[in-house]
């Protein structure tokens, strides 16, 4: 028996009744029909009566019990509100001797609220607990589901709640539960968290960068997942602060971040005042998209934006050391999903299309229009994150010199006759996605105004992009005809590891919502190699494989 999901209601999931009648009764039917008809209206009135109970509260408790045994004896000749009553009586009373008593965490679990049993069962999942806590009942239909999508939507089905429940977790249990989120999944939250009103973008950002180094220092990658944190740290230490302001200037600083972590020979000052003036672009260093990340930044006084961008430069290094290492060290990446496409990226007839292409300044043709490729199986929108990202540089043997710019004038070196003999050797997509999905698609994997080259040879990296992952969709049952973004949004939105030695390369998988495809296919679990890196295999695991 649950109670008290809404301030007075009483929520019965199983009802046994067992009536006892004097030997030999005539209508022992007839009363069973009469008794039950009187249970129903005694429900209704016990909900009403414990309701008047529980508004003397300040809180709005949540009782869960487990099982509540109630004897009443009535006489069944009565009027039928008369039976009503003897029974609303039994159940009130019984109702409160087991409030009374408390929780004993067995047969009774009181939470001071609906945001503190979500909070319970946030903490519980994040810990891989929560299924074994019979008063989770509530949430089985979230069972089937990944960790991480479970999570979310537990969280947006009441985004106020969930802030609430998010805020009343300790610190060190707040980083588990978000640690457990998908970038992608922490984006989604974080678009609708935290909930509020307020559209002051300088107090947004004064609170937010008062949190934003603790977070930092807290550890994490920097992604949407510490997007999220600093919002919610921001909230609890000012909580009038909540609303889409915070949201826009979080995500800016976040991307501040990778902006300076990625390009540490950026002029600070230059940078400052050139936010504060509106016109980032002209910084060197700064694409058109990092710019559009920045824009929040403009609207805040610039005496706090130099602040900002001072202290944010300064705990840059140690955001980008997390993802570096040498062999024998295990690094983390966001885009788990190269290690999945390598192989059908290795097997596009690169060097043969590429022959006879201009040269660039570091490194032949094949591995420039390899990472662009790459870049664009992983998502466009997030090309300058994956570009920077020193797992995938690595993994695509990219040179270290390689910078947006030069990609960028390389791109413009290529000739008509070029691209066509490209599109020739590399062939047609088919199967490929229905047609009102080929739009969704493209934008899907359109590179951003900073790295493309001209709309011409955008769509012959597309027809690139979507054969190798058309041949990664063929690997899956059931999935050949795919379109890019469901691809993405069951199977390549994922986070990975890699540790590196003398002898191979041991890659985990994060799961991603349809990982029981991807096992059965047995893409999660496999050994490779390629051919533009040393001899050493890829040998690929679930992420908690022993």
């Amino acid at each position: 028996m649950t109670t008290g999901s809404n301030r007075g209601r009483l929520h019965v999931k199983r009802l046994r009744a067992d009536y006892l009648l004097p030997l030999g009764h005539p209508a022992p039917e007839r009363v069973r029909l009469r008794l039950d008809e009187a249970i129903r209206g005694a429900l209704g009135t016990s909900r009403v009566e414990m309701g008047q109970r529980w508004s003397m509260e300040d809180q709005e408790p949540v009782w869960f019990i487990r099982r509540l045994v109630v004897e009443v004896s009535v006489n069944a000749a009565l009027a039928r509100e008369h039976v009503a009553y003897s029974l609303t009586s039994g159940i009130v009373t019984a109702l409160a001797r087991v409030m009374k008593d408390g929780s004993d965490g067995d047969n009774v679990v009181r939470f001071e609220s609906r945001a503190a049993h979500l909070a319970r069962f946030l903490a519980d999942l994040a810990r891989g607990t929560a299924w074994t806590h019979w008063y989770h009942g509530g949430f089985a239909g979230l069972r089937a589901l990944p960790v991480s999508c479970a999570l979310r939507t537990a969280l947006l089905a009441d985004p106020a709640l969930a802030l609430t429940a998010l805020l009343s977790l300790a610190l060190s249990t707040l980083g588990a539960v978000l640690a457990q989120l998908t970038p992608s999944d922490a984006r989604r939250v974080h678009e609708q968290l935290p909930h509020g009103e307020c559209s002051d973008v300088a107090r947004a950002l004064a609170a937010a960068w008062s949190v934003y180094r603790a977070s930092v220092a807290a550890g994490g990658d920097p992604d949407d997942r510490l997007t999220l944190r600093i919002c919610i740290e921001a909230v609890r230490e000012d909580p009038e602060v909540a609303g889409p302001a915070l949201r826009a200037v979080t995500a800016a600083l976040v991307d501040l971040a990778n902006l300076l972590a990625r390009a540490p020979g950026i002029d600070h000052a230059e940078l400052s005042g050139a936010i504060a003036r509106g016109d980032a672009a002209s910084v060197s260093g700064v694409t058109a998209h990092d710019w559009v990340r920045l824009a929040p930044l403009t609207r805040c006084p610039p005496e706090l934006v130099a602040d900002v961008v001072r202290g944010v430069a300064a705990a840059a290094p140690a955001v980008a050391v997390a993802d570096g290492a040498g062999d024998g060290e295990r690094r983390g990446t966001q885009f788990g999903a190269l290690f999945l496409l390598l192989p059908f990226l290795d097997a596009l007839p690169i060097a043969e299309a590429t022959a006879g292409w201009p040269a660039p300044d570091h490194g032949p043709a094949e591995t420039f229009a390899r990472l662009v490729i790459a870049l664009k199986c992983l998502g466009g929108r997030s090309a300058v994150w994956s570009l920077g990202d020193p797992v995938v540089r690595d993994v695509l043997a990219v040179p270290p010199e390689l910078g947006t710019r030069e990609l960028v004038a390389w791109q413009s070196r290529i000739t008509s006759s070029q691209r066509r003999r490209f599109v020739e050797r590399v062939g047609a997509v088919t199967p490929g996605p229905r047609a009102n999905k080929i739009a969704a698609d493209r934008a899907l994997l359109a590179l951003p105004l900073g790295l493309r080259g001209s709309r011409a040879l955008e769509f012959v990296w597309y027809i690139a992009a979507r054969r190798v992952l058309a041949k990664f969709a063929a690997s899956l049952p059931g999935f050949a005809a795919s379109s890019a973004t469901h691809l993405h949004e069951n199977f390549l939105n994922i986070r990975a590891t890699i540790e590196s030695d003398d002898t191979r390369h041991v890659v985990r998988l994060g799961r991603p919502p349809l990982y029981l495809v991807l096992a059965t296919s047995g893409l999660a679990r496999r050994s490779y190699r390629v051919g533009w890196l040393d001899a050493r295999p890829f040998e690929l695991f679930p992420e908690d494989a022993a």
